[in-house]
């Protein structure tokens, strides 16, 4: 019955996520051209039962952090940041996943860096790493800085609690949480450490791609909204995304027609409204006021392409593209 605060425009990840550690989402609407959740609506969402605030920095594009922190401060609640889009986006001096008490990151080859597969979780909280990585290695119990695995000592991280009558077996094959198989390789990890030594170039390259297209596209801004950052965000785009407005004179599908002919590669905002998602429909939500913006996405939005492998030559043939579509739609 524990509550955790989310946003409705979202990945199917973190609600799943939510869903499997048998807790409830609560959602929040989002807010278009900035596509994370809109923090207005946060203190009045929070109940009782609330317990986390897991803020998804969606497309790269940072949550408002000063919010969410100082809502969490005062109603003590714990702050998730999904990263997984954001590798390398600061907000306010601090780069994402090191402001709340945990952050996830994804490396999936879309993402600003990969390892091909896999994630990481980061966390300052010595309990909280400590039960991070008994998880992912089948809830097994590990070697403690703090008692040393005497078993006959209390322990501030709380690693051998509820251990009666097995104080004496072997470390190896005691387990203490219902854990995961769920690390990373070798080879992976050396991939990793060769693509973080490359990411400020590749987030360079993402930020010119971004800034050349979206720059282009300020005329039109009665036909589409364009992404914006919070004022402290200084966001590494995961892609472009973009909102076809209600009165543009052409739909979703018009525009992405075009793409599909000029072989220029798009995907839908992720999944829009996630209570319209099929796996979703017949989950048990809280939903705290409209969510038309969510919505909005569901019908009207898309994204596009700004990762580094787009040259200088093919985003100009983007812009050519969606330029000439535009204008051939003005009213």
């Amino acid at each position: 019955g524990d509550e955790i605060l989310t946003c409705a425009l979202n990945f199917a990840t973190p609600i799943s996520s939510i869903l499997q550690n048998n807790l409830r989402p609560v959602l929040v609407d989002t807010k278009l051209g900035n596509y994370t959740m809109d923090t207005s609506m946060l203190e009045d969402a929070i109940s009782e039962k609330t317990k986390a605030i897991l803020a998804v920095h969606i497309f790269g594009n940072s949550c408002n952090m000063d919010d969410v922190m100082r809502i969490a401060e005062e109603h003590n609640l714990y702050v998730i940041e999904d990263c997984c889009d954001a590798h390398g986006t600061v907000y306010d001096g601090k780069k994402v996943g090191s402001i709340g008490n945990m952050g996830t990151f994804s490396f999936y080859p879309a993402h600003q860096m990969t390892l091909m597969e896999g994630g990481a979780i980061t966390t300052s909280d010595d309990q909280l790493s400590y039960l991070l990585k008994s998880l992912r290695m089948w809830g097994r119990a590990l070697p403690c800085k703090f008692c040393g695995n005497d078993m006959s000592k209390s322990c501030p991280i709380n690693h051998n609690y509820n251990i009666a009558g097995m104080e004496n077996y072997d470390m190896s094959y005691l387990f203490i949480n219902i854990g995961f198989n769920s690390k990373l390789l070798e080879l992976q990890g050396g991939f990793g450490l060769e693509q973080l030594a490359r990411l400020d170039e590749f987030n360079k390259i993402r930020g010119d791609n971004f800034n050349y297209i979206v720059n282009a596209l300020k005329p039109y801004e009665d036909q589409l909204v364009l992404p914006q950052a919070d004022k402290k965000s200084k966001p590494v785009w995961y892609s472009i995304p973009l909102t076809v407005s209600p009165n543009a004179g052409f739909k979703r599908e018009d525009i992405l027609k075009m793409l599909t002919e000029a072989k220029i590669e798009y995907r839908n905002l992720f999944t829009g409204n996630i209570m319209k998602q099929p796996a979703f429909r017949n989950v048990n939500f809280r939903v705290h006021g409209s969510l038309n913006n969510a919505d909005l996405t569901t019908t009207n939005s898309f994204f596009i392409g700004c990762y580094q492998g787009i040259t200088k030559e093919m985003r100009e043939y983007i812009v050519e593209k969606l330029t000439q579509f535009l204008d051939s739609h003005r009213r």
